[in-house]
């Protein structure tokens, strides 16, 4: 019991890190961000797909065994407690209750039995008598459905690692192991009944295809039906940031509609087992149309993609546009507690080569506001007078300046895809967790025994008034003095007690 405790500690801890630790990137970034030391130790420990990794999947078979043994043992004895407890007790159990209260009188055993049955009566107790020898023992009880409650929470703990060995996947990583699987491999829809994976679809695309990742390179799944990205739409705050994105998605199947929805951050799409999910989103190949204004006045056109490179034949030099922006917001006031935030328009980032170094830079549709000299004698704008300029041409060494003239923004649907069997075994785990957890804190079980039998006092009977409670003593401890004191007001003063307020001061002092 203690190590299974142990472990399950062990995976919380892990389950924690495995949510702060963002699991399946490519192993460039992780051996980016933490570095070849520690990247080479993560990676020994399966840190960056833990719910696969040998050790977690090992802790999760462990459990099923040694939870299962626990329920094969004990539910049974716990059924039987719940229908009928053992009633009778050995006089030593009898005198060790710290709640315990002993009368002696001279009253008739019918008498006093009567008197133990209307003390119990219309409390909530469970009655069950039995007689043994001269002696009759009355047993109530509170709280019977707590051993269901340990059920229930053994139960849901089996059920959440049977959920959890589903998703792991267990015929593919002892694939993995032996070696029967290769990176870039394609893999079966009905093989692979478990996995987690992304993929980048262009608006008005469809794809069949998920990369899923494996180690430094990705295995192939080939889905079942096609995914297409009709529209691809995002509001942005003032600040610039994203405030939300949404993907118009459509599942094809033979080439015919099946299902279309509109998903967005945390409202996924499901079809077939498998739980689309919108994640990012980037450019997907913007076309850009710059003019270019030469050292020898004059002017053109040229028009470039984004992830794209052009050359430009009249100066040899090439352009690679890398990145586009549709929105830049700066803030343009001084004043931190009072933000003046300001769109100033598209950007773009691209690189000039020519054969013998490289220059990025970034401009802005207003660009020419940044850099722009003016001619005194009619105040136009000319890139000639630059040219001339020394410092000028060291950071800017191109025989051409550009200008953004027209853009086309084109943007790409960033989705993960998740096929998880036991994703509903794990809910289902969880309430059953939630439900045991309840009844084994809030229903505890309470045993109140009354015990009527002959004294050594030719003539008189003793009387026991025991109880025992697993939670919430102070509680049991009122309820234990209420009965008591009907006792006491019909039999006397009790001849022995264990106070259920002396023990709780006794236990309080000793803490």
């Amino acid at each position: 019991m203690k190590l299974a405790i142990n472990l399950l500690v062990v995976m919380a801890i892990a389950s924690v890190i495995g949510t702060v630790l963002q699991q399946n990137q490519p192993f460039a970034d992780y051996r980016d961000q933490f570095g070849p030391f520690w990247f080479e130790v993560l990676r020994a420990l399966s840190m960056f797909d833990m719910y696969h990794s040998w050790w977690f999947l090992g802790i999760l078979i462990f459990l099923v065994i040694s939870v299962t043994t626990c329920l094969w043992r004990n539910t049974p004895r716990m059924i039987r407690d719940m229908r009928r407890h053992r009633v009778v007790i050995a006089d030593k159990s009898l005198k060790n209750h710290h709640f315990r209260q002993v009368y002696r009188t001279a009253e008739s055993r019918e008498g006093l039995l009567d008197l133990a049955q209307s003390t119990l009566s219309g409390r909530g107790w469970h009655f069950q008598r039995e007689d043994a020898g001269e002696a009759t023992y009355l047993l109530a009880q509170k709280g019977r459905l707590n051993r269901v409650g340990y059920i229930f929470t053994h139960l849901a703990i089996l059920v959440i690692c049977f959920g959890g060995l589903l998703g792991g996947n267990i015929p593919l990583q002892l694939k993995v192991l032996t070696g029967q699987i290769e990176p870039q491999d394609e893999m079966n829809w009905e093989d692979n009944t478990a996995f987690r994976g992304s993929i980048s679809i262009p608006e008005g695309d469809s794809v069949q295809y998920l990369y899923l990742p494996f180690g430094d390179s990705y295995l192939v799944q080939k889905l079942p039906f096609e995914v297409r990205c009709d529209a691809f739409d995002i509001e942005f705050w003032e600040t610039g940031a994203p405030k939300s994105f949404k993907s118009d998605l459509v599942i094809l199947e033979d080439g015919k509609e099946v299902k279309r929805q509109t998903i967005e951050v945390n409202k996924p799409l499901t079809y077939r087992g498998v739980t689309i999910y919108q994640s990012s989103f980037g450019d997907s190949g913007s076309i850009i149309r710059f003019k270019a204004y030469r050292v020898d006045g004059s002017e053109d056109l040229l028009e470039a993609q984004v992830h794209g490179r052009i050359m430009d034949d009249k100066s040899g030099w090439s352009i690679e546009v890398t990145d586009f922006r549709q929105y830049n917001v700066q803030n343009f006031s001084d004043n931190p507690v009072a933000p003046e935030f300001q769109d100033v328009g598209p950007s773009v980032e691209f690189v000039l080569r020519d054969g013998q170094g490289a220059w990025k830079y970034r401009i802005y549709q207003n660009y020419q506001n940044l850099i722009e000299r003016w001619d005194d004698a009619n105040r136009q704008w000319s890139f000639v007078n630059l040219a001339t300029n020394p410092e000028f041409m060291r950071a800017y060494p191109a025989p051409f300046l550009l200008s953004i003239d027209h853009w086309e923004q084109k943007r790409y649907t960033g989705l993960q895809m998740t096929r998880d069997p036991g994703v509903w075994l794990v809910w289902v785990g969880s309430a059953l967790l939630v439900f045991g957890m309840g009844v084994m804190f809030y229903m505890p079980h309470r045993l109140v025994r009354i015990v009527v039998r002959p004294s050594e006092e030719a003539g008189e009977h003793e009387v026991y008034l025991v109880g025992t409670t697993q939670k919430n003593v102070i509680d049991f401890a009122q309820q234990f003095y209420v009965l008591g004191q009907r006792l006491t007001e019909a039999l006397g003063k009790p001849v022995e007690e264990g106070h259920p307020m002396e023990l709780l001061k006794g236990r309080a002092h000793q803490a």
